[in-house]
C-alpha cells in the first residue's frame, strides 16, 4: 500500500515535471490551454505555476498587470501528453 508520504513525493515529482514542460513550451501552452484567458497571446508571459487539483497559472501582461487563471489538472495533463507525443514523433 502506498503511504501518504510516498503519494506526496510522487505528486511533487509529477508536478515539477509538468511545470518544467509548461515553461519549456510556453508558447504552445498559451496557444492551446490558455487561449481563452482574455489577453492576446503575445502580450503576456507565464509568471508562476502552482499545482494542486487545478493548476493556478499566474500571467504577467506586458503592462505589468497580473492575473491568475485556473486550469483543470486533467486539461493540463492532456496537453502534457500531447507535447510528449510531439517530442517522441508520434
Amino acid at each position: 500500500m502506498i503511504t501518504q508520504q510516498e503519494l506526496q513525493q510522487a505528486h511533487n515529482i509529477i508536478s515539477q515535471c509538468v511545470i518544467r514542460v509548461i515553461f519549456d513550451n510556453e508558447d504552445s501552452f498559451k496557444r492551446e490551454v490558455l487561449k481563452d484567458n482574455g489577453w492576446y497571446v503575445d502580450d503576456y508571459e507565464i509568471e508562476r505555476v502552482h499545482c494542486a487539483n487545478a493548476y493556478r497559472i499566474t500571467l504577467k501582461h506586458i503592462d505589468y498587470r497580473e492575473k491568475d487563471v485556473y486550469i483543470n489538472a486533467q486539461e493540463v495533463y492532456s496537453w502534457f501528453l500531447s507535447e510528449q507525443d510531439k517530442v517522441l514523433g508520434e
